[in-house]
């Protein structure tokens, strides 16, 4: 077993030099560290090993850790951490290649790879010439491409090189084919009007964009160029501390500029390690000099200075200079915590998933690389695509209020779920009832139910506005429950509208429950449901919608209904293209 020397001093990692260098391929390397006294209270510790890119983690404890198999790298960043937190900066580690790495005429067996990842990069290269849909097609090349570059791997180890080869092949067929067709593929970043004012291809002859419906109330626009926001609606609540009923009525629309990443940066404009850095107004960052050690500029990088997603979601990194890579300059993202690295742009974009909130965002500078007057422009939207480089707004770029007299209309802002509620529907023009509300007297026509054997419960007969069995409303005073026998102090959505009070009411009678109902609606505090009606209304209200009511949505960018109570509301938003 080899073993190479890392001294750990103030936190600074040092590798021996004496050692020499690894040479990739072989699995007989350790690494014995020297600590300082700091960390006599860490047994267990974990070495971070990085190469081309990549690194892999692995947990040790004592003073000794095994080095995983190096392939294809000229260079190997070590280092340590352990608890929460104490870590070492990265110690470099040459490497050689092995034979295993040097390309040579492989045996016949291995030629037979070799000659399927050719033939596959071959049937990538003709599908992308003749794509019809360029994007789809060109992306689906890019994706064959690749799965034939990782089979070639995984079948034989000295077919590798050739099948890297056939990848490169491939990917510069589509890159040639993403330039020639670069005004359609990118046809997404342009700025949009929406709301009212109707836009038309900038292209001739593209077949339009599918539907694309998103509930969520916070839409991404850079997911089809051009689009209109179809349906704004709101959403009701119970509030149980005050038997009342509270709405998401929307009161304006925002439009929001794309770009996430707050340009207050941690790190100033300044010389860091030979290279100098200067911020600029707009946020974008030019380098220049030759890096004298592993130099990071934080972007977001303390906790004030956080980059904060939401996990689940899917974020793209964009605005390294082209030309980047892991032994150059890069931007990078990592999760605060852990370190563990989760996008990478080397110059073109990088797509990722948040799983925590809390990250990193910094530029990195590899030791002894020269940058000239190069300019980051650090840029991040929701979504999987690439969009141009545009400054932070901290505020909305435009704002659309919703006319008075749409927000006075009886029942706007009613709603029971994403599939239920009252909106504007601005292409029609159109006020869309699905749910109502109604305050109750103690006139219904209401009768005792004696399936419930809990405690009284009372059917509310000959509503025939209401959608029988619909399973879904709410109220005031009752908390909303399925139907079942022994359910009390609910109110349930079934065949009728049944409310089942608590035998602390004391309402045994169907008198005395009218009585109660009428009690509290001349007290002010009426018992109110909002509930699915049985069929659809739709009323015209172009005389109340302005022509000109339009908003500016910046490409990439993300439009917010914003409403009175600042609750969830499922406004829908639809993407399209116009027909050309």
């Amino acid at each position: 077993m080899k073993t190479l020397h890392i001294n750990v001093t103030n936190k600074v990692a040092t590798f021996q030099a004496r050692d020499g260098d690894i040479v990739c391929g072989n699995t007989d390397y350790q690494i014995a560290f020297t600590f300082d006294t700091e960390w006599d209270e860490h047994q267990e510790k974990t070495a971070r090993f990085i190469w081309n890119g990549q690194y892999t983690d692995i947990p040790f404890t004592g003073n000794t850790c095994p080095v995983p198999m190096v392939r294809g790298a000229s260079q190997l960043t070590v280092g340590v951490y352990a608890g929460e937190l104490r870590t070492t900066t990265p110690a470099e580690i040459g490497c050689r290649p092995s034979v295993l790495c040097v390309g040579g005429e492989p045996v016949e067996a291995d030629q037979r790879y070799i000659s399927e990842a050719h033939r596959w990069a071959d049937d990538a290269y003709t599908s992308a010439q003749v794509a019809t849909d360029a994007e789809v097609k060109a992306l689906n090349a890019q994706m064959w491409a690749e799965e034939a570059a990782d089979q070639a791997r995984q079948s034989a180890d000295r077919a590798w090189s050739a099948a890297a080869d056939a990848q490169a092949q491939a990917s510069e067929a589509v890159e040639e084919l993403r330039t020639e067709l670069s005004p359609r593929i990118n046809r997404n970043t342009e700025d949009i009007t929406i709301l009212g004012k109707k836009v038309t291809n900038l292209e001739q002859g593209i077949t339009p964009d599918p539907f694309v419906t998103d509930t969520t109330g916070i839409v991404p626009v850079n997911a089809l160029p051009y689009a209109e926001v179809v349906k704004v609606g709101g959403m009701t609540y119970r509030d149980e501390a005050t038997n009342t009923l509270k709405t998401a009525k929307p009161t304006s629309i925002e439009s929001r500029g794309a770009n996430l990443v707050i340009n207050e940066y941690k790190d100033k404009s300044g010389t860091k390690n030979g290279v100098t850095f200067t911020v600029h107004e707009d946020g974008s960052v030019t380098a220049n000099g030759t890096a004298e050690a592993l130099t990071d500029f934080g972007l977001r990088y303390t906790s004030s200075h956080y980059l904060t997603l939401e996990p689940g979601k899917t974020y793209t990194l964009s605005g390294c200079p082209k030309g980047g890579g892991t032994t150059s300059y890069r931007m990078a993202i990592e999760e605060t915590g852990t370190y563990k690295g989760v996008a990478s742009d080397k110059g073109d974009g990088s797509t990722f998933t948040a799983n925590i909130v809390n990250h990193f965002l910094f530029i990195r500078i590899a030791s002894g690389a020269t940058v000239n007057n190069i300019t980051f422009k650090p840029m991040l939207v929701e979504g999987d695509v690439v969009v141009p480089f545009k400054p932070y707004r901290a505020d909305a770029v435009d704002t659309l209020e919703i006319p008075e007299a749409v927000q006075a209309l009886d029942g706007y802002g009613l709603g029971i779920n994403s599939n239920y509620y009252n909106r504007i529907d601005w292409d029609k023009r159109q006020f869309v009832q699905t749910v109502k509300r109604v305050e109750l007297d103690g006139t219904e026509n209401w009768s005792k139910n004696s399936y419930f054997t809990a405690s009284s419960g009372f059917s509310w007969g000959g509503n025939n506005d209401y959608k029988t069995g619909s399973n879904s409303g709410v109220c005031s005073h009752f908390e909303t429950k399925p139907i079942g026998k022994t359910i009390t102090d609910a109110i349930t959505f079934s065949s009728n509208i049944s409310i089942v009070p608590s035998s602390d009411f004391g309402l045994d009678t169907v008198d005395k429950f009218k009585a109660y109902l009428a009690e509290q609606k001349a007290a002010g505090t009426p018992v109110t449901v909002v509930f699915i009606l049985a069929g659809t209304i739709e009323t015209d209200i172009s005389d109340i919608l302005p022509e000109d009511n339009f908003i500016e949505v910046e490409g990439g960018g993300t439009i917010v209904a914003v409403n009175e109570n600042n609750l969830e509301a499922p406004t829908e938003i639809t993407y399209m293209t116009k027909e050309v």
